[in-house]
């Protein structure tokens, strides 16, 4: 009799663990509903951007360029830092697809303070081979993926350019630059 009311008290227990845990999941969020889980479409234009969060005076930044290329290279103009602000460049990257697989695109340049008559810093990245030509795509991708630690002046525009080893037209490219702006006093 004695271990019938141990299994007994055990069983109750675990039973109470059990009405616990399930009275306490969190379940399907109130909006989805149970058995219809609803679908968003958020749409953020220039007007109504992304809410960005501004920690101890820095600004997210982030700003994607097509590039206007030649037949050896292909320039990426962005903003120009506002007055009042630093722009601290994190991260760069970019890629580009020429019209023909005998044109390599091999390198990619950073130039954070340019002007009419000075080019600032400049940062250098390697460009690989990232995607083969093949029946849907004419030519090879060209691309560059880097961490940076640059910094753009207030009233100037960071550029990135990106060169081939052999000329050529190019169908495509596109580059990125991501950081932060920073309060300057």
């Amino acid at each position: 009799m004695t271990n019938w009311r141990r299994y007994v008290s055990l069983a109750a227990g675990i039973g109470l663990i059990v009405a616990v845990l399930v009275a306490t999941s969190t379940g399907s969020a109130l909006a989805q509903g149970a058995l219809k889980p609803l679908s968003a479409l958020i749409i953020n234009t220039s007007s109504q951007p992304v809410p960005v969060l501004d920690v101890n005076g820095r600004t997210p930044f982030s700003h994607d360029d097509v590039g206007e290329c030649n037949d050896s290279n292909c320039f990426f103009a962005f903003p120009e830092v506002p007055q009042g602000k630093r722009l601290v460049v994190l991260h760069v990257g970019g890629i580009a697809r020429p019209s023909s697989t005998a044109t390599v695109f091999d390198q990619a340049e950073l130039v954070t303070d340019q002007t009419e008559n000075e080019f600032g810093a400049r940062n250098s990245f390697a460009m690989t081979l990232i995607g083969k030509a093949g029946s849907s795509v004419v030519a090879n991708t060209y691309g560059f993926n880097a961490p940076v630690l640059a910094f753009v002046e207030a009233g100037h525009a960071p550029r990135i350019s990106m060169a081939t080893s052999v000329g050529g037209e190019t169908l495509f490219s596109q580059a990125t630059i991501s950081g932060y702006f920073e309060n300057v006093q």
